[in-house]
């Protein structure tokens, strides 16, 4: 059998070996997989420094560090406590935010996974958020937390024209895997978490994402922001808790940035559609300044008018994309409010969604697919919640496929490339066990032709004595 046919029955049989065998545990193939999460799913630690400033019982609680988000004791019983820690602060001048004089904040987690998986740090059922996709898709492949499997988790009261630092240990990061491992990153993103990834990715060139990003998996992302996020500076972000007085958690989350990041964007909804309405005024996505003025909420237009072109849903990711979505879960269209009063919602009107992200922001991601050379595939599950999706055995079970195509696609390339190499190699030895084979031949003509002195025929023969070589 020839070289080139014993490597084709050999590559065929790999491929089809791969295709029927279930993937090994320790394989060394498994893309690296780091996670990015949505809105409210990393922890948030305080620490306060001038107790004098605030509550005596919020300074008995946060002399040193302490769990932020999520502490359901504080955010239940010392509501004005955790207002006081979560709350920020704008400057108009810098265009940015800060933490209140004497309160410290951290993100913990960054590299690791635990801090994803629960958002309590003692691990209460109720703060579960990615712990069983980590639990039925990763663990059982012979990933290991914080080396090929890691969690990039953020301060997600911030929006990303304030996440420089972060976007740095992001791409470091995924870099330390790609060399660790020699296989390209998987980035797994859920929720806001897509449209950070996004962002990041839309800064990095075409030859970066090519040599480092498998693909980009997006789990319920809000390309397009999403009307629920207008409770941030209404009625107080619904946490569908209700020992929570969401209304007094609104003090802070007015605050935050990456509210007026989230709100529905321009281009997704029409000129004439309502998302707010109090008595006879009506508010649309071209109102924004009028809607604040109403809220009496002027750092809140200035954060919106920072981060609304933030959102480049015109531009492509660049990557292999998986856009993977729940739908036909009600998902408020717009609120009702009595007359310039925002507190307490008259009605909610409902449309396509995931119950939180409406469809039309879900979908946003089929676009990119006649913008960027790199496929974009679109699933979707029916009736899967915005957040619970993540716990859906049909997601759990389609991701974990996934996860094993690619790494049989890498092992399978890896076998092409060594298959090239020893091809190359045995080519190499053929050409030079020729050039051997004509330099011998050359030396036994060249000694049929010019005998060697001590052959004793150089004083004989006449012809070579007159200088005729050829006799």
């Amino acid at each position: 059998m020839s070289l080139h046919s014993s490597k084709a029955v050999l590559g065929l049989l790999f491929l089809t070996v791969a295709l029927a065998s279930p993937l090994p545990p320790s394989s060394r193939f498994k893309p690296p997989v780091i996670l990015i999460p949505g809105f409210g799913g990393s922890q948030i630690e305080a620490k306060l420094d001038d107790a004098e400033l605030y509550y005596e019982h919020c300074a008995n609680r946060a002399s040193d560090w302490t769990t932020l988000w999520v502490n359901v004791h504080l955010m239940d019983n010392y509501v004005d406590c955790w207002d006081d820690l979560a709350k920020l602060k704008y400057d108009k001048q810098t265009h940015t935010t800060s933490n209140p004089p004497g309160v410290h904040t951290r993100i913990p987690g960054f590299g690791n996974t635990t801090t994803l998986e629960y958002l309590t740090p003692n691990r209460r059922h109720y703060s579960i958020y990615m712990a069983t996709m980590i639990e039925a898709v990763f663990l059982p492949l012979g990933y290991k937390r914080g080396v090929d499997l890691r969690g990039a988790p953020y301060d997600f009261r911030k929006a990303p024209n304030e996440m420089q630092q972060y976007f740095e240990n992001l791409r470091e990061h995924i870099e330390e895997m790609y060399h660790e491992t020699s296989q390209k990153v998987v980035m797994l993103s859920h929720s806001m978490g897509s449209n950070i990834a996004h962002y990041f990715l839309i800064r990095q060139t075409q030859e970066w994402k090519d040599r480092h990003i498998e693909t980009l998996v997006s789990v319920s992302g809000a390309w397009g922001g999403t009307v629920k996020a207008l409770q941030g500076f209404t009625t107080g972000y619904d946490l569908k808790e209700d020992a929570f007085d969401i209304l007094k958690m609104r003090e802070a989350e007015e605050t935050f940035p990456s509210f007026a990041y989230m709100l529905p964007s321009r281009g997704l909804w029409a000129p004439e559609e309502v998302i707010i309405q109090s008595g006879n005024a009506s508010f649309t996505v071209y109102t924004y300044k009028e809607l604040f003025e109403a809220l009496n909420l002027e750092d809140g237009y200035n954060m919106y008018l920072d981060t609304k072109d933030l959102i480049q849903y015109d531009v492509a990711p660049g990557v292999f994309l998986h856009c993977i979505t729940g739908n036909n879960v009600s998902t408020p269209e717009g609120f009702f409010f009595p007359e310039n009063d925002f507190r307490q919602v008259l009605r909610t009107s409902y449309g396509d969604g995931d119950g939180t992200v409406n469809q039309r922001s879900l979908d946003l991601c089929l676009q990119w697919g006649g913008l960027q050379e790199q496929e974009v595939r679109y699933e979707t599950f029916d009736n899967a919640e915005h957040v619970h999706i993540l716990q859906n055995a049909n997601f759990t079970s389609y991701l974990k496929e996934l996860i094993i195509d690619i790494t049989n696609e890498n092992e399978l390339d890896s076998q092409n490339l060594l298959g090239h190499v020893e091809l190359e190699k045995a080519e190499e030895e053929t050409r030079m066990a020729s050039l051997f084979r004509e330099m011998l031949w050359g030396r036994a003509l060249s000694r049929s032709r010019f005998p060697r002195e001590d052959d004793g025929q150089w004083s004989t023969n006449p012809f070579w004595s007159h200088g005729d070589i050829y006799g």
